[in-house]
């Protein structure tokens, strides 16, 4: 993230559970740069995950806009998000600064045998 971040009560959680029953959503901007992003499910017992590469722009956000959040950027994203969507995979990921994804692959797929979806 960039400088300046901070933890806040979340919005949602202070306006139902009141101020300080909802701590822990960052907020402050991601730092533009290369980053590698994965998201994973169960299906049938079974864990898949989906593995691929973005950039953080230096776009602005909103004022208004709470949380931690930047503008990425990825190659052939329609594609990719319709494929993430027919496979039922969840909006949320993690994500690591850098080029790791040949790293992660390796591990994921042949050292703890997961089911990958690779771009």
């Amino acid at each position: 993230m960039e400088k300046d971040q901070k933890i806040v009560d979340h919005p949602m959680f202070a306006r139902i559970l009141g101020c300080g029953n909802g701590l822990g959503c960052n907020e402050g901007r991601m730092k533009a740069g290369d980053f590698t992003w994965a998201t994973g499910m169960t299906r049938d017992g079974e864990l898949i995950f989906a593995l691929d590469k973005g950039r953080f722009g230096t776009e602005k956000l909103p004022a208004e806009f709470f949380g931690c959040g930047g503008v990425a950027h990825f190659e052939n994203f329609q594609s990719k998000l319709r494929t993430l969507l027919r496979y039922g995979f969840p909006h949320h990921m993690s994500l690591s600064y850098g080029d790791n994804f040949t790293a992660v692959e390796e591990a994921f797929y042949s050292y703890l045998n997961y089911s990958m979806l690779t771009f």
